[in-house]
């Protein structure tokens, strides 16, 4: 795929205007000016696709959460402070298919985090086609419920409601749920750089072989702990009736099982006792199949990595392992990031582009009981692998009627 090409290169524009009561001058502001590359041009289209109905370039710094777009194409440079940006690119191109036919696609790249601090480099984004899906979606995800007066704790009420959102039956064994290793707040140089590629996970849990079939416009309700919590927290939810939970055995039994409602297959998960999603909502979570067997997976899927922790001056290299879902694997994706400690995205845009944000910080109590739910429009579900389009911040209701 060809790639779109910018040289960032910097200046300096220094304020000295002196104050009439001492003499004082303002500080220093670092500017830089994104140009194009040498082609004069800021990006190219990949094969295929011959003609832009439109193009945006947006900057989006980090730090003020302030967001500007542009038009790509009528914009010859562009002057932005030194500071940490998250950079993304959306085109509308028409590709011919068959003899005459002529179809929109969007094209998308995104980089997060991006630190503009001076010298010369050369940041490359390549856009990629963004494939809506046409099946199951997450329509709704509740990760931590509200806290009655008196309650400390309810940690195993989260759930995730799932929809055939197709016009076929679907058969939805085999459909795995997935949570992501790495946090949208903390932020290192991971070595290898998988993202292209690949979702890093740290819990992997399958629907087995139930011959469970869902209807279109059918939900599937996957519950951490099926049972009534409205009875140790009045806030919390009756989720005895769902269709599925996920159950850990611990030599000190430590979870719950209703034996009335199928367990998922535990494949994969870091947690030596229980796995609880994370209630912080700092981490992505998706549905994918897994395109082989268990024992390939675990043998051939593993992710070693590595990355530089640096404290009080000292460097020091740390290594993790965990396992990798390749992009293509997953069927639909969601990112949790608190607005206010949000540093980078963790998947390729292809995958998800942005976030939803149910609470300003990881402690905010505010998104006790909030759920992330997609939005409908024109009586369809809203899919544009972006979680910040894609989804709204509600209540959390796991028996919500979305038509």
């Amino acid at each position: 795929m060809n790639r779109l090409l910018i040289t960032i290169a910097a200046i300096m524009a220094v304020c000295m205007a002196a104050c009439d009561d001492g003499g004082e001058t303002s500080p220093v502001i670092s500017m830089t000016t994104i140009t194009p590359s040498v082609t004069g041009k800021f990006y190219e289209l990949p094969d295929g696709y011959d003609v832009v109905d439109s193009a945006r370039f947006t900057i989006k710094d980090i730090a003020s959460s302030v967001e500007t777009t542009y038009d790509i194409d009528t914009m010859s440079a562009l002057v932005i402070e030194y500071g940490l940006y998250d950079i993304s690119l959306i085109v509308y191109a028409s590709r011919v298919i068959g003899d005459n036919a002529s179809v929109q696609q969007v094209l998308r790249d995104v980089k997060s985090g991006v630190n503009i601090s001076g010298g010369q480099f050369e940041l490359s984004l390549s856009p990629k086609a963004v494939i809506a899906g046409d099946g199951f979606l997450l329509a709704e995800v509740c990760l931590a419920p509200q806290l009655a007066e008196g309650v400390k704790t309810d940690a195993y009420s989260s759930w995730f409601r799932i929809v055939n959102s197709s016009a076929d039956t679907l058969l939805a064994d085999g459909l795995c749920i997935v949570q992501t290793k790495f946090a949208t707040t903390i932020k290192y140089e991971y070595t290898p750089d998988i993202m292209a590629d690949a979702v890093a996970v740290d819990a992997v849990y399958r629907i087995p072989d139930l011959g469970l079939k869902v209807a279109p416009g059918g939900y599937l309700l996957i519950a951490d702990q099926a049972i009534d919590h409205q009875e140790a927290n009045a806030l919390s939810f009756d989720l005895s009736a769902a269709d599925l939970e996920w159950f850990d055995e611990t030599d000190k039994n430590l979870d719950i099982d209703n034996p009335d409602v199928p367990n998922l297959e535990r494949i994969f998960c870091t947690s030596k006792t229980v796995w609880v999603p994370n209630s912080q909502a700092n981490k992505g979570f998706g549905l994918a199949y897994i395109s082989t067997d268990t024992a390939d997976f675990v043998a051939n899927y593993m992710y070693d990595y590595s990355w530089t922790y640096v404290a009080n001056e000292v460097e020091k290299v740390m290594s993790g392992s965990c396992y990798m879902i390749p992009n293509d694997w997953i069927v639909d994706f969601i990112t949790f990031s608190p607005s206010d400690q949000h540093v980078w995205t963790l998947t390729d845009p292809s995958v998800d582009a942005g976030y939803v944000s149910i609470g300003k910080t990881g402690a905010d109590k505010d998104r006790l009981g909030k759920a992330a739910r997609r939005k409908v429009e024109n009586g369809k579900f809203v899919d544009t692998n972006d979680s910040s389009n894609d989804f709204e911040v509600a209540e959390a209701d796991p028996e919500h009627v979305f038509f």
